[in-house]
Protein backbone atom coordinates (compact mmCIF):
# COMPACT_ATOMS: atom_id res chain seq x y z
CA UNK A 1 0.00 0.00 0.00
CA UNK A 2 2.81 2.42 0.76
CA UNK A 3 4.10 1.89 -3.15
CA UNK A 4 0.65 2.07 -4.27
CA UNK A 5 0.09 5.71 -2.37
CA UNK A 6 3.44 7.13 -3.35
CA UNK A 7 3.00 6.40 -7.15
CA UNK A 8 -0.20 7.97 -7.14
CA UNK A 9 0.98 10.47 -9.54
CA UNK A 10 1.54 7.61 -11.99
CA UNK A 11 -1.63 6.44 -13.49
CA UNK A 12 0.29 3.37 -14.87
CA UNK A 13 1.49 2.51 -11.98
CA UNK A 14 -1.21 3.49 -9.40
CA UNK A 15 -3.65 1.02 -11.45
CA UNK A 16 -1.35 -1.84 -11.52
CA UNK A 17 -0.41 -1.66 -7.93
CA UNK A 18 -4.50 -1.55 -7.56
CA UNK A 19 -5.00 -4.70 -8.52
CA UNK A 20 -1.90 -5.78 -6.34
CA UNK A 21 -3.37 -3.73 -3.05
CA UNK A 22 -7.21 -5.58 -3.70
CA UNK A 23 -5.59 -8.79 -4.54
CA UNK A 24 -3.91 -8.99 -1.04
CA UNK A 25 -7.24 -7.72 0.73
CA UNK A 26 -8.75 -11.45 -0.45
CA UNK A 27 -7.01 -13.28 2.13
CA UNK A 28 -10.00 -12.38 4.26
CA UNK A 29 -12.06 -14.98 2.73
CA UNK A 30 -9.24 -17.64 2.26
CA UNK A 31 -6.33 -17.64 4.59
CA UNK A 32 -8.48 -16.02 7.55
CA UNK A 33 -10.64 -19.01 7.79
CA UNK A 34 -8.33 -22.05 8.15
CA UNK A 35 -5.92 -19.71 10.02
CA UNK A 36 -8.47 -19.01 12.73
CA UNK A 37 -9.67 -22.76 13.04
CA UNK A 38 -5.94 -23.88 12.69
CA UNK A 39 -5.28 -21.93 16.46
CA UNK A 40 -8.84 -22.42 18.22
CA UNK A 41 -9.70 -25.79 16.85
CA UNK A 42 -12.87 -27.35 14.96
CA UNK A 43 -14.89 -27.56 17.93
CA UNK A 44 -16.41 -23.65 17.75
CA UNK A 45 -15.39 -23.07 14.56
CA UNK A 46 -18.13 -21.76 12.66
CA UNK A 47 -19.09 -19.55 15.37
CA UNK A 48 -15.86 -17.77 15.67
CA UNK A 49 -16.17 -17.50 11.29
CA UNK A 50 -19.45 -15.80 12.13
CA UNK A 51 -17.84 -13.45 14.24
CA UNK A 52 -15.07 -12.51 11.89
CA UNK A 53 -16.89 -12.30 9.48
CA UNK A 54 -19.23 -9.50 11.68
CA UNK A 55 -16.27 -7.75 12.15
CA UNK A 56 -15.71 -8.16 8.30
CA UNK A 57 -19.15 -6.04 8.17
CA UNK A 58 -18.88 -3.48 10.80
CA UNK A 59 -15.62 -2.34 9.26
CA UNK A 60 -17.28 -1.46 6.08
CA UNK A 61 -20.21 -0.22 8.03
CA UNK A 62 -17.93 2.48 10.46
CA UNK A 63 -14.79 2.55 7.71
CA UNK A 64 -15.93 4.47 4.89
CA UNK A 65 -17.63 7.21 7.08
CA UNK A 66 -14.48 7.18 9.31
CA UNK A 67 -12.55 7.50 6.47
CA UNK A 68 -14.63 10.34 4.75
CA UNK A 69 -14.50 12.40 8.01
CA UNK A 70 -10.99 12.27 8.42
CA UNK A 71 -10.62 13.37 4.20
CA UNK A 72 -12.80 16.16 5.85
CA UNK A 73 -10.75 17.25 8.54
CA UNK A 74 -7.56 16.52 6.49
CA UNK A 75 -8.33 17.86 3.58
CA UNK A 76 -6.33 15.04 1.95
CA UNK A 77 -6.62 11.10 1.36
CA UNK A 78 -2.74 10.63 2.16
CA UNK A 79 -3.29 10.79 5.71
CA UNK A 80 -6.06 8.36 5.23
CA UNK A 81 -4.14 5.67 3.65
CA UNK A 82 -1.40 6.32 6.26
CA UNK A 83 -3.66 5.42 9.13
CA UNK A 84 -4.36 2.39 7.34
CA UNK A 85 -0.71 1.46 6.51
CA UNK A 86 -0.43 2.17 9.72
CA UNK A 87 -2.98 -0.36 11.26
CA UNK A 88 -1.27 -2.99 8.38
CA UNK A 89 1.74 -3.06 10.26
CA UNK A 90 0.38 -2.84 13.59
CA UNK A 91 -1.89 -5.72 12.76
CA UNK A 92 1.42 -7.61 11.03
CA UNK A 93 3.15 -7.05 14.73
CA UNK A 94 0.25 -8.18 16.46
CA UNK A 95 0.16 -11.54 14.12
CA UNK A 96 3.93 -12.24 14.92
CA UNK A 97 3.83 -11.38 18.72
CA UNK A 98 0.44 -12.78 19.90
CA UNK A 99 -0.90 -15.14 17.20
CA UNK A 100 2.18 -16.92 16.61
CA UNK A 101 2.56 -17.66 20.62
CA UNK A 102 -1.12 -18.60 20.67
CA UNK A 103 -0.76 -20.88 18.03
CA UNK A 104 2.00 -22.46 18.89
CA UNK A 105 0.96 -22.46 22.26
CA UNK A 106 -2.71 -24.42 20.75
CA UNK A 107 -0.54 -26.86 18.71
CA UNK A 108 1.62 -27.91 21.78
CA UNK A 109 -1.45 -28.73 23.65
CA UNK A 110 -3.56 -30.68 21.31
CA UNK A 111 -0.49 -32.43 19.64
CA UNK A 112 -1.14 -35.39 21.91
CA UNK A 113 -4.90 -35.87 20.98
Amino acid sequence: MTLWLLTRDNTFLFVMLSGVVFFGWGEIFSLFPSTLTDTFGEKHATTNYGFLYMAQGIGSIFGGPAAARMHEAWGSWVPVFGVVIALDVLTALLAIGLLKPMRQKYLRANASN
